[in-house]
């Protein structure tokens, strides 16, 4: 009941997440009684085995079908592409035609505008698929994951001069999978105060704005929230 109770707990404060994170506040727990239960003279063993059934179990019930499954009803039989065919790094990796095409086009347009770029929101891997040293200070740009430093990092966008590759499905996303917390508040400043300088079927190229563009920006009032 106790490593029920404990497992339980631990599942509760973290789901939201990811599953690793449960993780980290179950095993300590699976230790310490595992360390019980042999000196109470049990056979550790079978808590072990009885231990990873309930995890699974759990795993199942309670995160990787209602928490994965309705938000990613792609099936298998659509990833049926090899993005090493784009990206020699990313051999193996099946993807369906439409991430295909999103890395067929990041790649030209890397080709086209070089290392100083910045893809938005996200796109983690794109320095690495790129062989690319990364030139910015964030990687996804939700405001909780960069502490609401938005106008720190904005500035650094505009002091590097960097080129930004929006991805064009999430062009008008102000928050990342509806929490409050997770706006998107840097990727929106770029949306409406950049130029738009090219767009493709996956993505809108930005650029910073002229020299008398920030200038206006700067003596123009940002408004005030309700």
């Amino acid at each position: 009941v106790g490593l029920g109770a404990g497992l339980l707990a631990a599942w509760s404060v973290a789901i939201s997440g990811g599953y690793k994170i449960p993780a980290y506040f179950a095993v300590p727990q699976l230790f310490y009684f595992f360390l019980l239960h042999a000196r109470l003279g049990g056979n550790v063993r079978v808590l072990a085995w009885a231990s990873l059934l309930t995890g699974l179990l759990i795993f199942g019930v309670g995160y990787q079908y209602p928490y994965v499954f309705p938000v990613r009803p792609m099936p298998r039989a659509a990833l049926n592409l090899d993005a090493g065919q784009i990206y020699p790094k990313a051999g193996g990796v099946r993807v369906d035609a439409d991430m295909y095409a999103r890395l067929a086009e990041l790649k030209a347009l890397r080709a086209k505008y070089g290392p100083n770029y910045k893809t938005m929101p996200g796109f983690s891997f794109a320095y690495y698929l790129n062989n690319d040293r990364p030139v910015y200070g964030s990687d996804w740009l939700i405001d909780w994951e960069i502490n609401a430093e938005v106008d720190a990092l904005y500035q650094e966008l505009l002091d590097k001069k960097l080129t930004v590759f929006m991805e064009r499905d999430q062009l008008d996303t102000r928050k990342a999978d509806a929490y409050d917390r997770a706006g998107y508040s840097v990727p929106q400043r770029v949306r409406h105060e950049w130029r738009v300088v090219e767009e493709t079927p996956h993505f809108v190229v930005f650029q910073p704005p002229l020299a008398r563009e920030q200038s206006a920006g700067a003596k123009t009032p940002a408004p005030s929230k309700p």
